[in-house]
């Protein structure tokens, strides 16, 4: 149950196409999920969408089952941080070349997708995990969605967001969970 929209300009008279600056942004991601009775048959369906800038490329990330050696270490973005002994499966679309995906499925069937978010909070640029950073992390790491809200806020609170405020929604066949953080805080 994993999938990628590809959304092209269409030009539907002789009218030039303005091509948009490279820093220009098309507004911000959404997501849609259904649980229960609000998806037709039952069960859990996630729609996203990313809304990024201009030509960049993404791309589908399939990450095999895999058992980590004690005191191993994994790279993000920015951070590294301690891996655990055994990551889940996952299937998940996100920039070419990052370390993160923006959205995606595990082995296990939680799905996890994040979201940008203002915040009141006065925030520049830190090191810590980025949105992509800790969907990768909730798809390796949790059997469950209310596991994957637990890692959001362990995360969180020990490394912080390195970017900007973020929701994160998480769901399994039990239900959804909508989390919202910025800098160290949910």
């Amino acid at each position: 149950l994993t999938g990628a929209l590809l959304a092209l300009p269409v030009v539907t008279s002789a009218a030039q196409l303005e091509q948009p600056s490279l820093e220009r942004s098309f507004g911000n991601c959404t997501t849609l999920l259904a649980h229960g009775k609000a998806a037709q048959g039952g069960g859990l369906i996630l729609a996203k969408n990313r809304d990024q800038v201009y030509m960049t490329p993404s791309t589908v990330m399939v990450q095999p089952h895999k058992k980590h050696a004690p005191g191993t270490s994994v790279k993000t973005v920015t951070i590294t941080i301690p891996q655990v002994a055994e990551t889940y499966a996952f299937t998940g679309s996100g920039s070419a070349g990052a370390f993160g995906v923006a959205f995606g499925i595990n082995e296990k069937k939680v799905v996890a997708a994040s979201n940008d978010a203002n915040s009141r909070d006065e925030l520049a640029y830190e090191q810590g995990l980025s949105d992509n950073d800790l969907v990768r992390l909730i798809l390796e790491r949790a059997g469950t969605a209310k596991e994957g809200l637990e890692l959001v806020i362990k995360l969180t609170e020990t490394y912080g967001q390195g970017y900007h405020g973020e929701t994160y929604e998480i769901g399994d066949a039990s239900g959804i969970w909508v989390i919202e953080t910025t800098g160290k805080r949910w």
